[in-house]
C-alpha cells in the first residue's frame, strides 16, 4: 500500500468517526500515527498483514459487509417496507462498531524483528502489554479510555471478536450477530484474496 492510499485512508477514517460520533481528537493525538499504520493481521497467508490495513479492512471490507448485510439482505426491499424488522438494525450503532472494534490492534501488533518470521511470512509479533486482556476487551478500553461512550448493544457486540466458540449463544442481539457475521466473511475474503494472488502467480510463472 502507497503512502499516499494509508494517508487517504486515515483522513477517510476519521471523517467516519465524526460522521457517527466515535472521534476522539484525545485518541487521534495520542495514538493516531499508530492507528494509520496498524495491520489487520499478522500473518501474510491470513491478509492484511502490511502497514495501514487495519483502516483499508475496516472501510472496504468489514464495514462495507456489515452494510451490505444489514441494508441489502435485512433492510429495505423494493415497496420501501423492512424485509426483517426484527434483524435489521441501526446503521449508526453497526458502522460505531465495526469502526472501533479492532483499534486496539495498533497497540497490540508491532512489526516483528527477526527474519525467520518475516521469511515464514509472520510480519508482526503481540506487543508487551501490562495485562492479558483480549483484541475486544482492550478496544473497549480503548474507547472508555478516550471518552467514546457505547451503548449496551454496542458494548455487548464488542465481545464477537473474543468469542471462538458457541458457548452462551443462543440468544443473540441483532446487532452481535451482524457484527459476527461480516467479521467472518472479511477473514474469509482476506484469505481467498491471498489464496487467488498465490494462484496467479503461478499462474504468470508458468506461461
Amino acid at each position: 500500500m502507497t503512502p499516499d492510499k494509508i494517508n487517504a485512508n486515515y483522513l477517510l477514517f476519521m471523517q467516519y468517526l465524526k460522521k457517527y460520533d466515535c472521534y476522539s481528537e484525545e485518541m487521534i493525538k495520542d495514538i493516531g500515527d499508530k492507528i494509520k499504520i496498524a495491520p489487520y493481521s499478522k500473518e501474510v497467508e491470513y491478509g492484511g498483514a502490511e502497514p495501514g490495513s487495519l483502516i483499508d479492512v475496516t472501510l472496504y471490507k468489514l464495514c462495507k459487509i456489515g452494510a451490505q448485510i444489514n441494508n441489502n439482505a435485512l433492510g429495505k426491499n423494493s415497496g420501501d417496507t423492512v424485509s426483517h424488522p426484527c434483524l435489521c438494525v441501526s446503521q449508526y450503532m453497526l458502522m460505531r462498531v465495526l469502526l472501533l472494534m479492532n483499534l486496539a490492534k495498533a497497540e497490540m501488533f508491532v512489526p516483528t524483528s527477526e527474519d525467520w518470521k518475516r521469511r515464514k511470512g509472520i510480519n508482526y509479533d503481540f506487543a508487551e502489554m501490562k495485562t492479558k486482556m483480549k483484541l475486544g476487551q482492550r478496544s473497549l478500553y480503548l474507547c472508555q479510555r478516550y471518552g467514546i461512550k457505547l451503548s449496551e448493544e454496542e458494548f455487548d457486540a464488542f465481545s464477537t471478536i473474543d468469542i471462538s466458540d458457541e458457548t452462551g449463544e443462543r440468544f443473540l442481539s441483532p446487532l452481535y450477530a451482524i457484527v459476527k457475521t461480516a467479521k467472518m466473511l472479511t477473514l474469509i475474503e482476506l484469505r481467498q484474496e491471498y489464496l487467488r494472488s498465490i494462484e496467479n502467480n503461478k499462474f504468470e510463472e508458468e506461461k
